[in-house]
């Protein structure tokens, strides 16, 4: 499994970014002013890195060559495109939430405060390991109080952050088995040789992510007040919050489960006959 590969993408997929001012009530207005797209476009890339991460932990002689590397590359292109995703989040964004809820959520997202929290978790996604580290070196000797560790707790309750992430995490952890698998050896593919993987519980993958969710949490909302934290949850726990939130969550699930199909079934088809298929950036 690899947790220490995958971690850091599932959590920054679960990271909302900042969204402009909104001019409609639309689903595809919400998507373009939450900048999901970001985060859809981010799914590639991590699954990409994370390869490149397997790769160069066995070395040299269990490398797979330029060639063979490059198409790897493509197939995860393909599969996890972002027009792909994009379809995928919008399904979830037109199923869950109805017109009324697309007015109240882009209504928080352009209040002060909703701006102000959506800052903060970009911030945090783009901040460099060297201040996480050392955010992390100094709470650790300043510890958060219990009121502060009991609200960011409710945070995640609310947000369903920890769970999130861990079906996030294990469906990386998937797509990342197949595309490894697909790039082991040069004899054909049987489509269970794709689809065997062992995979973890989900409550092995949620203990794996609980610290780093806390520990996030802390790190980006470190300069908002506890009343904003709760003001926060209000927002996720009414009805319509609790619905976009869920409708993101299910989106990039979605999105992710429909690549890792698509990667096993790509990567067999090429394997068996390499000459006849060709991912949308190769043609």
């Amino acid at each position: 499994m690899r947790i220490q590969n995958a971690l850091t993408a599932a959590i920054v997929l679960l990271a909302t970014v900042v969204s402009p001012p909104a001019v409609a009530n639309d689903v595809e207005t919400l998507y373009q002013r939450a900048a999901l797209g970001e985060q859809v476009a981010a799914i590639a890339p991590q699954i990409r890195d994370a390869i490149d991460a397997t790769f160069a932990q066995h070395g040299d002689d269990h490398a797979p060559s330029d060639g063979l590397r490059h198409r790897i590359t493509l197939t995860i292109n393909s599969a996890f495109s972002t027009d792909a995703g994009e379809a995928a989040m919008l399904t979830e964004l037109d199923r869950q939430l109805d017109e009324a809820d697309r007015i109240r959520v882009l209504a928080w997202l352009e209040s002060p405060l909703g701006m102000r929290i959506l800052s903060a978790e970009q911030g945090a996604v783009h901040s460099s390991m060297a201040e996480y580290d050392a955010f992390l070196d100094e709470m650790a000797n300043t510890p958060p109080s219990e009121q502060r560790l009991s609200v960011l707790k409710e945070l995640d309750n609310t947000l369903g952050a920890t769970e999130a992430g861990a079906r996030l995490l294990m469906q990386l952890d998937l797509a990342i088995s197949v595309a490894e698998r697909g790039a082991s050896d040069d004899t054909p593919l049987a489509w269970e040789n794709l689809t065997d993987a062992t995979i973890p519980s989900l409550s092995e993958y949620a203990a794996a992510v609980e610290t780093h969710v806390l520990h996030h949490h802390l790190f980006a909302f470190r300069e908002l007040s506890t009343r904003e934290i709760k003001q926060y949850i209000a927002f996720a726990s009414s009805p319509s919050g609790a619905r976009y939130v869920l409708a993101v969550q299910r989106g990039l699930e979605r999105a992710l489960s429909n690549g890792t199909w698509q990667l096993a079934e790509l990567l067999m088809r090429w394997r068996q006959s390499p000459e006849m298929i060709k991912t949308r950036l190769s043609s």
